[in-house]
């Protein structure tokens, strides 16, 4: 079970070296993705304060509450960025032209590697502003800041990630029956954009929708309250259960795709 884990571990860093050594080869391009990150993260900054010039409760929410789900929302975002993405969103190309084969061949699991092999490293400055930015607004909120305290935001980002992950899997993994998937991909991604706000900020169907259908308020709301402490214990078990189920269900659908793929010699 260790050497398994330390084999993994190796592949894991080996994949993020090699990614690294691609992006780095070209600096200019480099320097000039990292600022336009910065940029759009400071726009939308700027937008949120803009709003609360004029008022100062956002779905019953303060200012400096509202930051903190926009860190959270950045830190998902930059996740999603610079791992789901870049090899999530390849899947389509691997069995329309038969390359999965070569995934399928490696002494590790095929998931593991199709979910692992690339990364963006330069979208990862997105996960650093995020934190930033929620570590300021637990400032601002006087927040105490204790192990506990921390280790439930951490538990409750770790829930929302593997909630996305399965997700854009689950989806992705429809290719191996359906070709054209980039419909559900841009509805997918407007779903996500949903997570910038409070969910509080929502009203009826389109409430119910992104907390039970699409649960993105499990995504940036939830772990939110974790820093504001607003988090209920009951939401903390369902995070966690519905995290645990979901990997669980997307694991099981990938496994039923497999047996079901022909491969690049059919």
């Amino acid at each position: 079970m260790v050497a398994t884990l330390r084999r993994y571990r190796n592949a894991f860093l080996a994949f993020l070296r090699l990614s690294l050594a691609e992006e780095v080869a070209y600096r200019g391009h480099l320097f000039a993705n990292l600022l336009q990150s910065l940029f759009w993260f400071a726009w939308f900054l700027g937008m949120v304060r803009v709003y609360f010039l004029h008022t100062d409760r956002l779905g019953g929410w303060r200012y400096e509450e509202v930051l903190a789900v926009v860190g959270v929302f950045q830190i998902v975002n930059g996740v999603i960025q610079t791992v789901f993405q870049p090899n999530i969103g390849r899947l389509v190309e691997y069995v329309r032209l038969g390359t999965l084969d070569f995934w399928l061949t490696k002494p590790l699991d095929s998931q593991f590697t199709v979910s692992t092999r690339y990364f963006v490293v330069w979208r990862s400055v997105s996960v650093i502003a995020g934190l930033a930015l929620v570590i300021y607004a637990a400032w601002r909120l006087g927040v105490t800041v204790t192990p506990m305290r921390v280790l439930l935001f951490l538990l409750m980002l770790a829930c929302a990630l593997c909630i996305v992950y399965s997700i854009m899997l689950g989806v992705m993994t429809l290719c191996f029956w359906f070709v054209r998937l980039e419909n559900l991909i841009v509805l997918l991604w407007s779903f996500w954009e949903t997570g910038r706000y409070p969910i509080t900020v929502y009203r009826g169907i389109p409430r119910l929708l992104l907390t039970y259908l699409v649960p993105v308020a499990f995504v940036t709301t939830v772990p939110a309250e974790a820093v504001v402490g607003r988090l209920e214990g009951a939401t903390v078990g369902i995070a966690v259960a519905l995290a645990v189920g979901m990997l669980i269900a997307v694991r099981t659908l990938w496994q039923f795709a497999l047996r079901h793929y022909s491969g690049a010699s059919s």
